[in-house]
């Protein structure tokens, strides 16, 4: 997405967080409010990777290089957000098929098979909602204080990413 894309650009480069170009929200050179910080904090590592002798401007070479970096932490996330909905379902309904059907269901769901096309964009729910799920066992689980305010920290950054997410607690 070019404007989350953008906006992570300027962060690198200084100018703080304003757009690149004129979108329907967003206007050009002027700080925004109108984009949760989320997603282009989840752009700043690749761009920073993989971005540097082009002052973080997007080209053939490098959107290559970030997509195949975006896709693996996608599938990483994917993965580990399987076993975690397992485990969650598991707690919940207490029957191990229901669980495993449900954790199938998960991996094929489309939001998280998104990135196997660089063409599709860029979505933060594959990221997101791996880490909702992980982030839900923790705090049904878990009685360490250390762990329960990571999760804490992890739910503060999906919400700054999917503000919407705030409605599923």
């Amino acid at each position: 997405n070019r404007e989350y894309s953008g906006l992570a650009r300027n962060l690198l480069l200084g100018n703080g967080y304003v757009a690149d170009y004129d979108a329907i929200s967003v206007k050009k050179g002027e700080p925004t409010y109108l984009r949760t910080p989320g997603a282009p904090i989840l752009y700043l590592i690749p761009m920073w990777l993989f971005g540097h002798s082009t002052r973080y401007e997007l080209n053939a070479d490098n959107k290559a290089k970030i997509w195949l970096f975006l896709c693996g932490m996608n599938l990483l996330l994917v993965g580990m957000g399987t076993v975690y909905f397992h485990k969650l379902c598991l707690l919940l309904i207490k029957d191990p098929s229901m669980s495993i059907m449900a954790a199938l269901t998960y991996i094929v769901w489309p939001s998280n098979l998104v990135f196997l096309t660089p063409f599709f964009g860029f979505l933060a729910e594959p990221f997101v909602v791996p880490l909702m799920i992980w982030v839900f066992y923790v705090l049904l689980t878990n009685e360490n204080r250390v762990i329960n305010l990571l999760a804490g920290l992890v739910l503060g950054f999906c919400i700054l990413t999917r503000v919407y997410l705030i409605l599923w607690p």
